[in-house]
């Protein structure tokens, strides 16, 4: 569940990095990177869980 965040995270981390950016920068935008990936996937699958819930009701 947490894999894709911290991976899409990770990989920003490491092309700041590369490209010579201040490491705190790199760690916030890789930090910032990774919660919008899990929001994203959270409301991504919220929905279909709400359907799920009323089609057994």
């Amino acid at each position: 569940m947490l894999a894709p965040p911290v991976v899409s995270g990770g990989a920003i981390h490491v092309v700041m990095s590369a490209m010579g950016a201040d490491p705190s920068i790199a760690l916030f935008l890789s930090v910032v990177v990774g919660l919008l990936t899990l929001v994203l996937a959270f409301l991504l699958v919220r929905p279909s869980v709400l359907r799920i819930r009323r089609k057994k009701e």
